[in-house]
């Protein structure tokens, strides 16, 4: 069971709705706690991860500096947070993804980006836009399947 709790700001612009803002409370199955922000209002535009465990915690970092991304490494042992650069341009974000892909294809060896792991996100997807209707937390059950009944309150 993973737990999704969701606020976020709709926009509606002519026959476009989207949310320009998404703050994202998670907890998986193996109890770790995360949050997912997406501001695309504050400038400069924050994208951000964030995981939390029992010794510290993992953040990624969109658009960290002029550079690219970052992820920083916190550790509950360690006073100071370690920052990892990861340079990269906008193409860069989709990229390796399509070099993934070719290599696939030319190889035959099966993709981690599966269709079930993106039926998987759809209903992290579905269950924000729930939580943030009904003011709730909602619960998803991967065992119902990629319907709406793998959703509840």
């Amino acid at each position: 069971m993973v737990n999704v709790t969701a606020t976020l700001h709709y926009i509606k612009d002519g026959r476009a709705e989207y949310d320009d803002i998404c703050l994202l409370n998670l907890r998986t199955e193996k109890d770790f706690v995360g949050r997912v922000v997406q501001d695309v209002v504050t400038k400069p535009v924050k994208k951000i991860a964030w995981i939390q465990g029992k010794n510290g915690s993992l953040q990624w970092v969109n658009g960290y500096d002029s550079k690219g991304d970052a992820i920083i490494l916190s550790l509950a042992n360690k006073s100071v947070p370690e920052v990892i650069s990861c340079p990269k341009t906008r193409p860069d974000d989709f990229i390796e993804e399509l070099k993934h892909i070719e290599s696939c294809l030319e190889s035959g060896k099966e993709s981690e980006i599966s269709l079930k792991r993106g039926l998987d996100t759809m209903l992290v997807v579905s269950a924000t836009h729930l939580s943030e209707k009904e003011k709730k937390t909602v619960k998803i059950n991967y065992d119902r399947g990629y319907t709406s009944e793998a959703l509840s309150i």
